[in-house]
């Protein structure tokens, strides 16, 4: 009864509650967030901002699926954030970000520690970044399953072009590497190149083009 009675809460409030300014919902404590996944499937993120002096916050993600709300059986996702940024060297900013996840109490745990340095190199905007992530899953083995991404990203200031290089592992697999390149064409049309495994043998290449138009 406490769950439907949530879940109709929920729908309500997304027919009733007027879109919250980003620069508002920022000088709020209270986070109150709503996306539509798809026409009948929506995802509540509540919870917290904390006076800690940082980007910080804490709450539950709820899955609410209609247009039966008894028939909605969607789990709750703990959630805490906290992000830093800083000058690490003249001309530089790191940005921290650290995310802890976890499903109901007793389901899969994710942390995940991402660091960006950013900065300019000449006439490239630079951006390094290295990620690492940790899942655990009680319902599962003991074992806690480690993701680790690296990337280095070049942005030309004249052309628009972009260069990213990626290498990502994890505890099951060996390294993956990648080369890709992106260039935008009249503003509307971004061309790219995607060579995953570079080198003599085992590379494999993906051309694409998308279009994007706003009026």
């Amino acid at each position: 009864m406490r769950t439907l009675f949530l879940h109709a809460a929920m729908a309500a409030a997304l027919t009733i509650l007027p879109p919250i300014p980003g620069a508002a919902a920022q000088e709020r404590p209270l986070i109150w967030e709503f996306t539509r996944n798809a026409p009948t499937a929506y995802t509540a993120r509540l919870g917290s901002r904390l006076p800690i002096g940082a980007d910080a916050g804490m709450g539950a993600e709820i899955g609410v699926r209609g247009p039966d709300l008894m028939a909605s059986r969607q789990p709750v996702t703990w959630w805490a954030m906290l992000k830093t940024e800083g000058t690490e060297l003249r001309g530089t900013t790191r940005t921290t970000r650290i995310d802890l996840r976890a499903s109901k109490l007793s389901g899969r745990r994710t942390l995940s520690v991402n660091n960006v340095l950013a900065g300019r190199l000449g006439v490239l905007d630079t951006q390094f970044v290295h990620n690492l992530a940790l899942d655990h899953n009680p319902a599962g083995s003991e074992r806690v399953d480690i993701r680790t991404t690296r990337s280095i990203r070049l942005s030309s200031l004249r052309t628009g072009g972009v260069l990213v290089a990626r290498a990502s592992r994890t505890t099951q697999t060996q390294w993956v590497t990648s080369i890709g390149v992106e260039q935008p064409f009249r503003d509307a049309v971004r061309f790219s190149a995607t060579v995953e495994h570079p080198g003599p043998r085992d590379w494999r290449g993906r051309l694409g083009a998308s279009y994007s138009r706003r009026w």
